[in-house]
């Protein structure tokens, strides 16, 4: 969870998955931003694959209005995998305008 530090618009987000154990076979999983706890509201990424490492995924053309105080949250939704990735770590970026 992230608490949002002024109004604005995000119009941008950077996420890097980081695995540290077995990589994941080829499958797509989808990774969405959503606002204090509610519906998915935009798709960052359907594509993610971790089968390399890191995988970066990036949605550029937002317009996802914020006001401080809310929350944002990062759902990833995985696949049936093959070959489950292990030991997965997140990083990203937020940029509000």
């Amino acid at each position: 969870m992230i608490f949002v530090p002024y109004t604005g618009t995000i119009n941008r987000v950077k996420l890097r998955f980081f695995v540290f154990g077995t990589l994941g076979t080829t499958e797509n999983s989808s990774v969405f931003l959503r606002k204090n706890g509610v519906t998915d509201s935009t798709a960052i990424s359907t594509t993610l694959q971790l089968n390399a490492n890191p995988s970066d995924i990036e949605a550029t053309a937002l317009a996802f209005a914020v006001a401080q105080g809310d929350t944002l949250y990062v759902k990833w939704v995985t696949p049936a995998w093959v070959t489950n990735p292990t030991v997965v770590y997140v990083s990203g970026a937020f940029i509000i305008e």
